[in-house]
């Protein structure tokens, strides 16, 4: 049987692709987050970047520092339980 096709926004897509690269280890804590790289990667345009990183600081996965841009969230044992425990 075939399941069932989930609409699924580019926007979330990119949130994902985003998400995984940081889970994956491909992008490090730390790391400072350049929207056109990422754009460019994805295929994607810059507002749809910006508008993902959005989302991800608020799941707590990177954080905006104004006049310095966004950095992968360097994240401890504790946090990283928090966040498990909040998403399941």
């Amino acid at each position: 049987m075939l399941k069932l096709i989930q609409p699924i926004s580019k926007k979330n897509q990119v949130v994902l692709a985003i998400k995984d690269a940081i889970l994956a280890g491909t992008i490090t804590p730390g790391d400072q987050i350049v929207e056109s790289k990422i754009a460019q990667q994805l295929g994607s345009g810059i507002p749809l970047v910006r508008e993902a990183l959005i989302e991800l600081e608020h799941q707590g996965f990177v954080q905006k520092t104004p006049y310095k841009g966004t950095t992968v969230t360097k994240l401890g044992p504790k946090e990283i339980r928090e966040i498990f425990q909040l998403r399941v």
